[in-house]
C-alpha cells in the first residue's frame, strides 16, 4: 500500500441507462456502441495519465504527481486530454450516427448520449486487492461521489477548486464556481464548465459525411460482436456504476 498525491479523473456517458431499456437484441448492439465510444475516450488519454479501471458506461484515470514541480504541467496536460477526449467522443458517436443503417430499439438514439468527466487531485492511496491495484482514499471517493450533484446539464467537466485553480491558469478556462454537497464530506467548492463555455474549448468539429460502405462495416462489427457473445467468446459487459464499486472499496 502507498500513499501519494495524485489526479483522479472520472468519464462517464451520460443517457445510458434510458439507452438499454429495450430488447435483448438491442441491448447488445447497445454494448457494441458504448463499446465504440469508451475505447475512442481512452485513447486521447496517454502517458503518463493511466487507465485505472474501465467498466462500461465508466471510466477512471489517474496521474501520480512524483515532483512537486511538475503538477501545473500534469495537470494541463489532463485536461487537454480530457478536452480531446470530448472532442473524440462527439466525432465518433456523430460519425456512428451518420452511418447507421440499424432500426433497432438503440442505434437510432445514440445521439442522445453524452459525455461527462469529474476531476480531484489530493492523497491518494494505491492498494493491491485480489491481485489487482486499487485506487482509494479521500479523494477517490469525492471524486465518484460528485458524480451525482446538481448541475442540470449532462455535458460537462465539474472540476474540485484545487484542480480548477491549476488548470484554470494554463489553459484560461472560464468555469462557474459553486458549493457543492458531497454525502459525508458536507460543502465543497467546485468550478464546472459546460454548454457554450465547453464546446468552445475544443477544435472545430469536421462535417460528419454519410457513408453507405460505413454503415455496412458497422453493421458487420455489431454482428460479429454478437456473435461473439452468442459463443460466449466475450464476457456480457458490466454498467455498473464505478462511484458504487469504487466507494464501498475505497471505505
Amino acid at each position: 500500500m502507498k500513499v501519494q498525491r495524485g489526479i483522479v479523473v472520472i468519464v462517464d456517458v451520460s443517457g445510458y441507462t434510458n439507452f438499454v431499456k429495450m430488447h435483448a437484441f438491442s441491448i447488445v448492439h447497445a454494448e457494441w456502441l458504448i463499446s465504440e465510444l469508451m475505447k475512442t475516450i481512452a485513447k486521447e488519454f496517454g502517458a503518463p495519465v493511466q487507465l485505472n479501471k474501465l467498466e462500461g458506461d465508466a471510466a477512471m484515470f489517474f496521474v501520480w504527481i512524483n515532483d512537486p514541480a511538475k503538477e501545473h504541467a500534469l495537470v494541463k496536460l489532463t485536461m487537454q486530454s480530457a478536452l480531446a477526449a470530448f472532442r473524440a467522443f462527439k466525432m465518433k458517436r456523430d460519425d456512428m450516427l451518420a452511418a447507421n443503417l440499424c432500426p433497432c430499439c438503440a442505434c437510432p438514439e445514440l445521439g442522445k448520449l453524452s459525455v461527462k468527466a469529474v476531476f480531484h487531485i489530493g492523497d491518494v492511496v494505491e492498494k493491491r486487492v485480489l491481485n489487482k491495484d486499487e485506487l482509494a482514499g479521500d479523494t477517490v471517493i469525492i471524486a465518484h461521489r460528485l458524480l451525482k450533484n446538481a448541475l442540470q446539464s449532462h455535458e460537462y467537466f465539474l472540476m474540485t477548486k484545487p484542480f480548477y485553480d491549476s488548470a484554470g491558469k494554463s489553459l484560461a478556462l472560464e468555469a462557474k464556481v459553486m458549493n457543492q454537497s458531497v454525502e459525508g464530506y458536507g460543502e465543497i467548492e467546485v468550478a464546472a464548465i459546460d454548454g457554450e463555455l465547453l464546446d468552445q474549448k475544443i477544435e472545430k468539429m469536421p462535417p460528419v459525411k454519410r457513408s453507405i460502405l460505413k454503415g455496412i462495416l458497422q453493421v458487420f462489427n455489431m454482428e460479429y460482436y454478437m456473435l461473439k457473445r452468442s459463443a460466449h467468446l466475450i464476457e456480457r459487459q458490466k454498467f455498473a456504476h464505478l462511484p458504487e464499486a469504487h466507494a464501498s472499496a475505497a471505505e
